[in-house]
């Protein structure tokens, strides 16, 4: 296991945002935690602009929680997964920049998009440092919204040929996905569970 995130200006930069946080995630005593999840009322209608969505300007993750999650390489018996919690890019890069060493892409089996697919967290410059076939989202979509559009499209349009997306759930956020004519044309493959096994996501490597 390799530690890619947080390193000490990260964590450095919690301890201002660390009590209202915890607050608000219900983890003081005497402090109410946010609501659970509902289901979004709201649907994504028509087929994403590939091409101008990932070249979208990136604006990176403000928010200091984020750069506190710990994010992993995990490797075993020859394969690896990059789980990226909901770190920020600038500390991913420089940490999978020291492992790549000379290579021009660090190549890994699986990689978790962080932040369950928010724009602020997939950049290009990260997903071209990768060599990758399988990436993963896991969320319902029901809070946030996730994964964006703009950071999937990223990813089939940076994240190298023959690609497959698996989502841990079919939401109205990323069965867009799924369209015919993108898979045709960006070549790329998408998974999702049955329904009977929603929220969970299994891979072979």
């Amino acid at each position: 296991m390799s530690l890619l995130s947080p390193d000490a200006q990260k964590l450095k930069d919690l301890i201002p945002e660390w009590e209202k946080e915890c607050k608000k995630a219900g983890l003081m005593a005497g402090a109410k935690g946010r609501a659970s999840e509902s289901k979004s009322r709201f649907e994504i209608l028509g087929t994403p602009d590939i091409e101008t969505l990932a070249r979208s300007p990136f604006e990176k993750d403000p928010k200091a929680p984020n750069g506190s999650s710990i994010a992993v390489l995990a490797q075993y018996k020859g394969k690896s997964v990059l789980l990226a919690a909901d770190a920020h890019v600038d500390r991913l890069l420089e940490s999978l920049n020291i492992l790549k060493g000379s290579a021009r892409r660090l190549r890994i089996d699986a990689f978790k998009v962080p932040h369950h697919g928010s724009h602020r967290n997939a950049s290009k410059e990260l997903l071209e440092l990768l060599k990758c076939r399988h990436y993963l989202v896991s969320t319902n979509g029901s809070y946030f919204e996730h994964p964006s559009m703009t950071a999937i499209a990223r990813v089939v349009k940076f994240g190298g040929k023959g690609l497959t997306l698996h989502f841990n759930y079919r939401s109205n956020f990323n069965k867009m996905w799924a369209a015919d004519g993108l898979r045709s044309r960006y070549g790329y493959k998408v998974r999702y569970p049955n329904k009977s096994v929603n929220g969970s996501l299994k891979l072979s490597l």
